[in-house]
């Protein structure tokens, strides 16, 4: 089968775990002797051009768009309308893609996050008669911030008008998937109370892991008598819920514990400032490489304390690739992966207190943390690069057949 893969952004560059999730099904495609293409958008100094990633062709479009997803942050106001403007219909986006479309011929088009080309590549797809698979990764199509919370991280009580708008476009524009995926049952569930993809087959597809072999060790649970080591890995921003869990600590002064806050964003050097005393805190900043796998190869327990509608939680999966129990948040898509008391345990989203306790008792326990990390690494195959494109493929197949 020939399969277009639709990522907004795609490596080299990356924000988050759609793009990882990208890469992964066109590398898995390949590795099952499918043929498979990217189409992104330009960005960067590679600019608009086709070139090869990992064996894969990547095909990068202009887009007619002020400026590109990643470089958001620091745009004014007017820029941004423009943008929102033009994404939610983008005539240059529906050209390109057409014509390459005409010209590749793909079996199927799937698309991950849109935003940055616009749900036009799903009317392109389907004027040429190509099938069109859509995998819910975040809230975009109902929400203009695509995470349905505010800055502050509040999780938003009502549909705004803006947002409502937004999503009144993308129903209708909506007609032309043939089948929708969600990477959890919450996040399809949430879309369909929407009113979005009511009709249409759903399917429900978890991310995958790796496969690379450096990043297959298990973890080496602590001796008798050494601090239980927890890792978060993610943006040090309110939404993950990073002072959560820094509270948390507040309130187990004699938990032994080293935390190992692994990413950058807008809290740090305030946080840093205020919890940067507590010798059990270490802010490692981004992580890569060696140091990454230095750090989860003497990790313990992953901790998600999400306090926003979480779709997924890779780094809940990338815990139990090394056998690692995991401590999450109740919300999202978050009770999917962990299975509370057996690979790990949740607690009530933003309860410190809660959290502080399911700590103290996991660190005091060994013998209850060397079960769940057991458990853990066992529900890693779930989510093998293998089965993850067989469910994929088995999708495809059903709508060219």
């Amino acid at each position: 089968m020939k399969i277009a893969i639709v990522s907004h952004i795609y490596k080299p560059f990356f924000r988050g775990g759609a793009e990882i999730s990208s890469e992964l099904l066109a590398r898995g495609l390949r590795d099952a002797a499918h043929e498979s293409f990217v189409i992104t958008a330009a960005a960067g100094e590679i600019g608009a051009r086709t070139d090869e990633v990992d064996g894969v062709p990547v095909h990068r479009l202009k887009t007619g768009l002020p400026y590109h997803l990643m470089d958001a942050g620091n745009k004014p106001k007017w820029a941004k309308l423009i943008w929102h403007a033009i994404n939610l219909w983008n005539p240059t986006v529906y050209a390109a893609v057409r014509n390459l479309l005409k010209k590749e011929r793909p079996d199927v088009l799937h698309t991950n996050v849109v935003a940055g080309l616009s749900t036009s590549v799903w009317a392109a797809a389907r004027s040429l008669g190509i099938p069109v698979v859509h995998t819910l990764r975040d809230y975009q199509l109902i929400c203009v911030t695509s995470a349905l919370c505010k800055s502050s991280g509040e999780l938003c009580q009502h549909h705004c008008a803006p947002c409502r708008l937004v999503s009144v476009w993308h129903r209708n524009t909506s007609s032309n998937v043939t089948a929708v995926v969600g990477i959890s049952r919450f996040i399809l569930e949430k879309h369909r109370a929407f009113g979005f993809f009511e009709n249409l087959p759903g399917h429900i597809v978890h991310n995958a892991v790796p496969p690379e072999d450096n990043m297959t060790e298990t973890s080496k649970t602590a001796a008798p008598g050494e601090p239980m080591v927890i890792v978060f890995m993610g943006t040090i921003a309110p939404f993950k819920g990073v002072e959560v869990m820094l509270k948390a600590l507040t309130l187990a002064p004699d938990l032994p514990a080293r935390l190992h806050l692994c990413g950058e964003g807008p809290m740090r050097a305030e946080l840093q400032a205020r919890y940067g005393g507590d010798k059990r805190v270490v802010f490692e900043g981004t992580v890569t490489g060696d140091r990454k796998r230095a750090i989860l190869n003497r990790a313990d327990v992953m901790l998600v304390p999400s306090i926003w509608l979480e779709p997924f939680g890779r780094t809940v999966i990338e815990g139990y690739q090394r056998g690692m129990a995991v401590v999450a948040s109740r919300i999202g898509g978050l009770p999917e992966l962990v299975e509370d008391g057996a690979t790990g345990r949740l607690f009530e989203p933003g309860d410190s207190e809660q959290l502080a306790s399911v700590l103290l008792e996991m660190a005091t326990r060994p013998d209850l943390l060397a079960a769940m990390k057991q458990r853990a690494k066992t529900r890693a195959r779930d989510f093998s690069l293998e089965k993850h494109v067989e469910e994929y493929v088995t999708i495809y197949r059903s709508l060219v057949e």
